[in-house]
């Protein structure tokens, strides 16, 4: 959908009409303001009133969404009702979630947008998104992360900072289809497939490729099918987000008579091992699906109280024996990638909630943050200090008030300690980052030319 055009197009249409924008508004019950947004592509219109909006300009939906009459030849490839639901989908995620895929990836495509024409397209993508995932990772070191899973884009720009870098991760091409399309049509399976041929295993396996589905609310049963027989062939992990909020929920169950679980266990997903984000809205049967078949869960506190989707049912997942791991979730979602934060708040919310001050011990808190995150990543050679285990670690200054005195040190990181107590991250036995240095990372460079190129950016809005 090119925004700019459908509302020069709505302008077109309102002027042939012989409407002023304040006579259109008026019969749509909006305010004259709302319409320029529309005509100067500021916005688009809500699907709430896009069939008021077509009657009262005597066009298809079809023609709006094009931005353009349709020639009478023309074949329609969808029909108003896909493409009515499609725009309810989506603007339903903006609603539930503030940003559809967070705050960095909507700068990105406005710098993208802004600087193409002049400098090369996916370059520029390639050079901001690796800008992007160097300040990233730098937050994650400085803060005692050693290996993180993410459903991203841009890889070419991406790799050289997560190689240079040194962290580990679990890395996999973010896909939503809406539409018919065959999966092997689509840019993230071709991603995918380059990302599993290409660098899967490298940096000694620091680097592994995933597979992913966004969520089933952004998928088609064919694709999640499609999916989850390329996991099986290409023996990939996979990487979804399940049951966030509680109109994915039901709506998934209107759709398909089935809850997320039970419909992704329905298309083979967890056929392979897969970790499903936030698990928020399970029933009874879903605990018991996810575990059958060993799917992690990625716990992200901080992420679901900014945004209002709830509580997951922790003491029913210890009950079952499902392995959780903790996650931050994305930079539009939580703000920040201080696993602390989310250590002490996976700590307490989930004791006030559900009135239970015995529930979670310090150790288990730490378990999640750490082995249980190893595990979700199909790592088993990590994510605790023993013998032939890798050393992925991070050390805390102690000698501070907040741990004084040293009583239970489990308890006193969990309720206590704070991101910027870490004094030193390292994985695989290499320091990558020590007293507020990072030994990969020219984090100056890169945060100033990640402002150089923010400032140029605002300046072309």
């Amino acid at each position: 959908m090119n925004q700019t055009r459908i509302g020069s197009y709505i302008a077109r249409k309102r002027r042939e009409k012989n409407l002023t924008q304040e006579q259109l508004a008026e019969r749509l019950g909006l305010s004259n303001k709302t319409v320029s947004k529309w005509e100067n592509g500021k916005c688009m219109p809500d699907y709430s009133v896009i069939e008021a909006l077509c009657q009262a300009l005597s066009i298809t939906l079809s023609e709006l969404m094009d931005g353009e009459d349709a020639a009478e030849d023309s074949v329609r490839i969808y029909d108003d009702a896909q493409i009515l639901d499609l725009l309810r989908r989506t603007q339903e995620l903006e609603k539930q979630k503030g940003i559809l895929y967070g705050l960095i990836l909507i700068v990105l495509g406005i710098a993208c947008n802004a600087l193409s024409a002049s400098t090369g397209g996916s370059k520029v993508q390639d050079f901001i998104s690796g800008l992007l995932m160097g300040l990233s990772i730098a937050e994650m070191l400085a803060s005692g992360t050693v290996s993180f899973s993410d459903m991203y884009f841009f890889f070419d720009g991406m790799m050289p900072a997560i190689r240079e870098s040194g962290i580990k991760c679990n890395l996999s091409r973010g896909l939503t289809v809406f539409d018919d399309s065959d999966y092997e049509s689509l840019a993230a399976y071709k991603d995918n497939l380059r990302l599993l041929n290409e660098w899967n295993g490298e940096m000694g396996g620091r680097l592994i490729g995933d597979l992913c589905i966004h969520g089933e609310y952004t998928s088609t049963p064919k694709v999640v099918e499609a999916v989850a027989a390329h996991a099986k062939d290409a023996g990939a992990r996979i990487h979804i987000h399940l049951s966030e909020t509680q109109t994915e929920h039901e709506e998934c169950k209107q759709r398909h008579g089935l809850t997320p679980a039970a419909y992704m266990e329905a298309h083979g997903i967890f056929d392979s091992p897969t970790t499903a984000a936030h698990c928020v809205w399970l029933e009874d049967e879903d605990f018991d699906i996810l575990k059958k078949h060993n799917v992690s869960v990625a716990c992200c506190p901080a992420s679901n109280l900014k945004l209002a989707s709830g509580y997951a049912n922790i003491p029913k997942m210890l009950e079952k024996g499902i392995n959780i791991a903790l996650g931050t979730d994305g930079a539009a979602s939580n703000n920040n990638l201080n696993i602390f934060q989310d250590i002490y708040l996976f700590g307490v919310v989930y004791k006030g909630f559900y009135h239970d001050s015995t529930l979670l011990t310090p150790a288990q808190v730490l378990h999640t943050a750490t082995r249980a995150g190893a595990l979700s990543q199909g790592r088993t050679d990590c994510g605790k200090l023993a013998v032939g285990y890798k050393a992925d670690l991070c050390v805390i200054d102690t000698d501070t008030p907040q741990f004084t005195p040293m009583t239970d040190a489990a308890c006193n990181v969990v309720y206590a300690a704070q991101g910027a107590d870490v004094r030193l991250t390292m994985v695989d036995g290499e320091v990558l980052y020590r007293d507020g240095e990072f030994k990969t990372i020219d984090i100056e460079k890169v945060k100033a030319e990640t402002q150089k190129r923010t400032d140029a950016i605002l300046r072309r809005l």
